[in-house]
């Protein structure tokens, strides 16, 4: 049951974000605008205006001071929080701002966009800073690792790349997925990452060494989107079939120390017999991402 109706925006929202302590939320809407509007009353709080396209994406910084948003007509913008005046028009994509997110710390702003490009941007400032090149078509979804030091992002080209924040180098590319990527997302403790595509399926993936830990199967539509709880113990997605799913993360975990013990210990006799039956079937690559689909619920 609904708690709130916010009426305001004259077509439709793209995107909401609450600030940090929950007090507030921003939307970004098809009419230009961001609303912004206190959380307990549902009361409207101000209109940001600037944007002369749809807004695709808001995100607030660490600190609910400041927010971000891009848009379809090319730009990222940066906005004073509380009092809603404009600070900064970020220029330089050649397509729609289609992901808008703040580092850890509030200092860099990452952006992904209809121009195969994602950039990172310094937030006070607005200046530009990386350029991040390599991907095959439109960015959907960028995310910062909890310490900052990575972004990642995901594509219509069906990977994920995992980039240095602070070089802007390449330094892993994701495949798997058969279908556009269309969000990506850390584990707050930074071990995971876990991608959603357009191929029905969301992915777990070692956030360190890049591997494959899980492809989970339930949803019966594309996956839109995807996020972790705060404590990190849940995966939600969102998907066209309707639904929004819980799962476990654990599941990634165990995964993902299975695949290591058993890489180290070189398959030993007792890895048990469900390893042994899929190993005999699929060999030592594929086994622990067999074993932790057969444990799933279907």
């Amino acid at each position: 049951m609904a708690l709130r109706v916010l009426n305001g925006h004259a077509d439709g929202v793209q995107s909401v974000a609450f600030s940090p302590d929950g007090a507030t939320l921003a939307s970004g809407s098809e009419d230009g605008t961001l609303r912004t509007w206190d959380t307990p009353s549902g009361r409207a709080l101000g209109v940001l205006r600037g944007h002369t396209l749809a807004v695709r994406s808001v995100a607030f910084s660490p600190d609910g001071a400041f927010l971000a948003s891009g848009s379809e007509d090319m730009t990222v913008r940066t906005w004073d929080a509380n009092e809603g005046n404009p600070l900064a028009v970020l220029p330089g994509h050649g397509g729609i701002i289609l992901s808008v997110v703040f580092s850890p710390d509030g200092s860099l702003i990452a952006s992904g966009a209809g121009d195969s490009t994602a950039r990172t941007w310094d937030a006070r400032t607005g200046k530009a800073l990386l350029v991040l090149q390599g991907h095959a078509g439109a960015i959907f979804s960028v995310a910062f690792s909890p310490d900052g030091s990575l972004i990642a992002s995901g594509s219509w080209d069906q990977s994920v790349r995992m980039w240095s924040a602070t070089t802007g180098a390449l330094l892993k590319v994701l495949e798997g997925h058969s279908y556009s990527v269309c969000g990506v997302a850390f584990s707050p403790n930074g071990v995971l990452m876990a991608s959603c595509s357009d191929d029905g399926t969301m992915r777990t993936w070692d956030a360190e060494t890049g591997k494959t830990l899980l492809k989970i199967k339930g949803n019966n539509g594309s996956v839109q989107a995807v996020a972790f709880s705060p404590d990190g113990s849940l995966i939600a997605s969102s998907s066209k079939d309707c639904t929004v799913r819980l799962w476990d993360s654990r599941c990634a975990l165990h995964a993902r120390r299975e695949m290591m013990a058993l890489l180290l210990a070189g398959l030993p006799r007792n890895a048990g017999g469900a390893a042994h039956a899929f190993l005999a079937q699929d060999g030592p690559r594929d086994l622990c991402k067999r074993i932790f689909e057969y444990l799933l619920p279907r």
